[in-house]
């Protein structure tokens, strides 16, 4: 019925270029994923004297390949930064800890083997001061957007330096050093994260 419609034909191309669009984004995901696996199960798997590094135990070059597989995904995105934290989290965690699968651990001596991390200290990653302070400026600033108050803050702090992107900016590093004296810098950036998407669409596109 629709296509009786004048111009249905072009609503129809945009839609199948936007398909093909994301079809094409998909597979190329697809590609940097499995290339991304291939590295580190390379650097899992290679024999240990091509790292250049003697008596490199297997739990070393296990995190080694782990630290350079993330590197490359966060890298190549081929799948959201967050979720590649989570992996290496997770690999580390089943690979190279003392409650790794039995098979990770099992025929291999002890010196070979090399000292197995704590799973308690790698799963209190996921509670660390600095992601739990960064998790609740976030917080802070998804309720300041909702109600309203990061414009009202925005425009209050940053009303004296005008519209211009060098003002404004100008304005940001001297708010942001008044807060740093008295708040620590960790604090004081997820706190300037408050307001800092509203100023940004509020300034004219050609500065």
């Amino acid at each position: 019925m629709f296509k009786a419609f004048i111009g249905y034909h072009l609503e129809e191309q945009r839609r199948n270029a936007k398909y093909l669009r994301r079809e094409a984004t998909k597979y190329q995901r697809l590609i940097k994923l499995i290339f991304c696996v291939i590295m580190m199960l390379v650097l899992w798997n290679i024999p240990a004297e091509y790292f250049g590094m003697s008596d490199l135990t297997v739990v070393e070059q296990r995190t080694i390949s782990v630290f350079c597989f993330a590197t490359i995904m966060w890298i190549l995105e081929p799948v959201p930064a967050w979720n590649t934290s989570v992996t290496a989290i997770v690999i580390l965690l089943f690979c190279v800890s003392d409650s790794a699968l039995w098979c990770m651990k099992d025929g291999y001596t002890p010196e070979t083997l090399g000292v197995l991390l704590s799973h308690k200290k790698i799963m209190a990653c996921f509670a660390d001061p600095i992601i739990m302070l960064f998790i609740g400026g976030f917080i802070l600033a998804i309720g300041a957007t909702k109600s309203g108050l990061d414009v009202k803050l925005a425009r209050v702090l940053l009303k004296p330096f005008g519209t211009k992107s060098e003002n404004v900016l100008l304005g940001f590093l001297l708010v942001t050093g008044l807060f740093s004296m008295f708040l620590s810098n960790t604090a004081t950036a997820a706190m300037m994260l408050t307001f800092l998407a509203p100023v940004l669409k509020s300034l004219p596109a050609n500065g």
